[in-house]
């Protein structure tokens, strides 16, 4: 969808003021390409592995008659080109359960959002069938990182978590 201008007016109050109209038109038109590989491995019978990779390229242009002049910039630049997701499970002996997932995502220069490489470790045990205590630890290789742009609020920071955690099933 672009944003195209409309031709101004004056409106007349007790202050005269101009006004800039923007109509939501679709005159973009563009291609995108990706791919996604997600395979599932098990090297052991108490290892699971889940890595996956995907990819985005997106070239989109005004059609001829658009005025639109921000709207394909700020939506190429709004979604990852690269990511990559590493999930690790593993099985312990005496009901252990120990998960780690890495995460990598490319920038997103529209929204001033650098690349970030984090990742979440858990360990949880289950003494028995219905009851488990879990510790988990989110977003741990630095203390915030930034995921999105915002609105109009500036950056969304992601924060270091740790917690812990009792479920009755």
């Amino acid at each position: 969808m672009s944003t195209e201008p409309s031709t101004p007016y004056a409106v007349s109050a007790s202050t005269s003021y101009l006004v800039y109209p923007f109509t939501n038109n679709n005159l973009l038109e563009g291609n995108t390409t990706g791919f996604g590989i997600i395979p599932n491995l098990k090297p052991r019978s108490w290892w699971r592995i889940q890595p996956s990779y995907s990819y985005l390229h997106m070239d989109l242009h005004t059609t001829p008659g658009g005025r639109d002049v921000s709207t394909v910039h700020l939506t190429e630049g709004s979604s990852p080109h690269h990511q990559v997701l590493v999930q690790s499970y593993m099985d312990l002996p005496r009901n252990l359960e120990f998960t780690q997932i890495y995460r990598y995502v490319s920038e997103l220069p529209a929204q001033l959002v650098p690349a970030y490489h984090t990742g979440d470790a858990r360990v949880s045990w289950r003494p028995g069938r219905h009851l488990e205590f879990a510790v988990t630890g989110q977003n741990l290789f630095q203390p915030h990182h930034s995921e999105y742009g915002g609105d109009f609020g500036g950056l969304v920071g992601i924060k270091r978590n740790v917690y812990a955690g009792i479920t009755w099933r």
